[in-house]
């Protein structure tokens, strides 16, 4: 099941990088009329301009706006998760609108796990300025599923099972073994992620001005 922490305004740009999280997104979007097009970057790697390619097509099949930004910098002293996540945002927040991103609960998880290791456990955050993320609470499987079921193209990335880079680490290496300590670790991550957004939206009541 697809899930929405919050309902996603009309009009919106998803974030698309051609794999199956951010098609899916796409298209179950799409689906319900709220997308006004997808954003690509291109990091210049050697999938790149065929990821590209996906995401063009099915904005030019869906009659959706295609913007893309492809990577000018050279890397600087970060690592280079850090530093594409950084030039994408940049992106992203130049953008008039609303920015859909595909992060799913899995990413939730695996974010939990990794500033857990670092001594300060966190929650990924469902927004930042115009950054929306109101899939935190769905499955990756989940949007897997749907782009299966519904035939939407995307391509697998060929870094993904690339363990120097400390997402698939944590992801290959470390969540296997978490889920053997805790085989409900979903369920523990989902409850942590719905408690911190109801803290949010109190705290939001208690600073609206009142009329």
């Amino acid at each position: 099941m697809i899930r929405q922490l919050f309902k996603v305004p009309s009009s919106c740009y998803v974030a698309c990088s051609g794999g199956v999280d951010s098609m899916a997104v796409l298209d179950f979007l799409n689906k319900g009329n709220k997308v006004r097009g997808a954003l690509y970057f291109n990091h210049q790697t050697s999938q790149s301009n065929d990821f590209e390619s996906i995401v063009y097509q099915y904005c030019a099949d869906n009659s959706l706006e295609f913007l893309s930004k492809t990577l000018e910098k050279e890397k600087d002293e970060t690592s280079l998760e850090s530093f594409w996540s950084k030039e994408r945002n940049n992106f992203f927040k130049m953008i008039d609108g609303p920015v859909v991103t595909a992060h799913n609960l899995d990413d939730v998880i695996e974010w939990w796990i990794y500033t857990s290791l670092r001594g300060n456990p966190k929650i990924m955050p469902s927004s930042n300025k115009n950054i929306l993320r109101p899939f935190l609470s769905t499955k990756k499987s989940s949007l897997k599923s749907w782009a299966l079921t519904r035939n939407i193209d995307y391509i697998e990335d060929e870094t993904n099972k690339d363990v120097r880079f400390m997402r698939n680490f944590i992801r290959h290496q470390l969540m296997p073994g978490c889920q053997v300590v805790n085989p409900g670790l979903h369920k523990t991550i989902f409850k942590k992620l719905h408690e911190r957004e109801s803290n949010v939206s109190k705290n939001r009541r208690r600073c609206s001005p009142r009329i």
